[in-house]
């Protein structure tokens, strides 16, 4: 079989995890939030580069089935610890403070980076697919891109929000349909903890 790319085994993983604990493939929208995909059309086609490799196939009941899960995708793994919600301050990363730690596939925590996982609270990122009491994978790095999901700290405590640098300003802005959450307006006294890689299946 041909090798998948990153997508597509995070795809594979999301798609095996839905299959193993619920006992179906999610649906197109909920990839769509997984994968941070913007259509369905963008799911559409990495289902069919899937079931063209012959990673999903049709059993004779017509449910879909993952087929030769590559045994690289679990090959190798790093331990990477909760710190807590990403509203409750700064994330403590001495190991008392550690909630529970998660082996998680090198293909998506990829070294020589280092990595942390914030639990979300609230729907103020609800458009971007993070949903109250998800897991987020942070990538711990003190700078980030225009619109790119960050972790900030503000004002002592811990935001998850999309990034934007203005000339004499920054903005974190939320993506929720919910009118009360405003974009936070930034001059200084905040720092970036993080940005986000992925949001993990809950199993």
């Amino acid at each position: 079989m041909e090798d998948l790319n990153n997508k597509e085994l995070e795809a594979l993983k999301h798609i095996r995890n839905s299959i193993v604990h619920n006992g179906s493939k999610p649906t197109y929208r909920r990839l769509m939030e997984l994968l941070n995909y913007q259509s369905p059309r963008s799911v559409n086609l990495i289902i069919r580069s899937l079931s063209e490799k012959g990673y999903l196939v049709n059993d004779e009941f017509g449910r879909v089935q993952v087929n030769n899960y590559p045994d690289y995708a679990e090959a190798e793994t790093v331990e990477i610890p909760l710190l807590g919600s990403i509203a409750c301050g700064y994330p403590n990363f001495a190991e008392q403070d550690i909630e529970e730690s998660f082996c998680l596939s090198t293909m998506l925590a990829k070294p020589p980076h280092q990595y942390f996982i914030l639990k979300a609270r609230g729907d103020s990122m609800e458009q971007k697919g993070i949903q109250d009491g998800d897991l987020v994978l942070i990538r711990k790095q003190p700078t980030a891109r225009n619109g790119e999901t960050v972790a900030a700290l503000v004002d002592q405590e811990c935001t998850l929000k999309e990034f934007y640098r203005e000339k004499d300003f920054i903005i974190l802005k939320p993506c929720s349909l919910n009118t009360i959450y405003r974009p936070i307006i930034l001059t200084s006294d905040f720092t970036i903890l993080g940005v986000m890689v992925s949001i993990l299946p809950r199993l």
